[in-house]
């Protein structure tokens, strides 16, 4: 089989990928992960001062409106998905640096 180096980029993004998604989910759901942490602190803090569900609200709108007129789509070439791709790698290089090092 004959491996061009579109093939072994495309293999490196995949596990890059995997990486940081496997990464950002331990992160997130583990016990006293950031998940809980900001879910303990968004909860607290609209029990405590309720203006601060006001940011969150318009901020959920504007995605909605971003999703709906094709802003936030993701399709071959569209600077969105690529964005989320180069994310998703530098996430996989810097949690596979952080299990590597402990």
């Amino acid at each position: 089989m004959k491996w061009t180096l579109a093939d072994v980029w495309g293999l490196l993004a995949f596990f890059l990928m995997m990486a940081g998604i496997a990464g950002l989910s331990w992160e997130v759901f583990r016990e006293g992960g950031w998940g809980g942490q900001l879910m303990g602190a968004t909860w607290h803090a609209t029990l405590s001062k309720p203006m601060v569900m006001l940011p969150l609200l318009i901020g959920g709108y504007g995605m909605y409106l971003m999703s709906t007129r094709g802003r936030l789509t993701v399709g071959k070439g569209h600077p969105f998905s690529d964005a989320i791709v180069y994310v998703l790698m530098a996430l996989g290089v810097y949690f596979i640096y952080r299990w590597l090092s402990h």
